[in-house]
């Protein structure tokens, strides 16, 4: 372990923005990989949904992984102690980040633009929510303790574990705004159909004179 994380780092000074952005791909897609593996846990037979896996890997190599690594490198570059650090990744890079996962991840996976407006605002603004939660403390923990070299790594770890609620989420959402979300029918009972008893048939008695 000690020997990659030496090489590791020899790659990120030797190329720092090429081995975190291939770094974030890959556990973004891994991430996604992970939770359709824990849905289909009970089906005998494991059917992975590629184009969701590609969007999670175009997501991390196009998005998340160039403005991680522009972020820190910048920083780290500038100086910027650790407390404005963090203010900077989490009032900046965050909102960023989610909001353009909010209206890519969607638009990738096929879902109309019209559909994804009318959910935008509430999806961010929930995601955000939950994002301070978690990263608030990681990026402390990023900026106080880990070395430059080690950072989107350390960032990425614990995103692997956020990417996977992240797919979760939002193919979620995104069965939900396209409609596909499956609905629990009650059952239907057949109700009995009525028994007709026959009129009797009035006779007539002739009366005979």
């Amino acid at each position: 372990m000690a020997g990659m994380l030496r090489v590791y780092r020899s790659l990120v000074d030797r190329y720092p923005y090429t081995t975190q952005i291939l770094a974030t791909g890959v556990l973004s897609t891994s991430g996604d990989l992970i939770v359709q593996m824990i849905e289909q846990r009970n089906k005998q037979q494991l059917t992975i949904n590629k184009r969701r896996a590609a969007v999670m890997a175009a997501i991390g190599l196009g998005l998340t992984g160039p403005l991680c690594s522009v972020s820190l490198r910048y920083l780290h570059l500038f100086k910027i102690k650790p407390l404005p650090s963090v203010a900077v990744d989490q009032l900046v890079t965050c909102p960023i980040i989610l909001s353009g996962f909010v209206t890519i991840h969607p638009l990738l996976s096929g879902i109309r633009w019209e559909k994804i407006q009318s959910n935008l605002w509430t999806s961010f603004t929930q995601l955000q929510l939950r994002a301070w939660m978690v990263w608030v403390p990681v990026q402390l923990c990023t900026f106080f303790v880990v070395p430059y070299q080690l950072r989107v790594l350390f960032i990425q770890v614990v995103a692997l574990f956020w990417n996977m609620f992240l797919s979760y989420r939002a193919n979620s959402n995104n069965m939900e705004i396209s409609g596909d979300t499956p609905m629990v029918v009650p059952p239907t009972y057949k109700q009995p159909r009525p028994q007709f008893q026959p009129l009797p048939v009035p006779t007539t008695s002739i009366r005979e004179e």
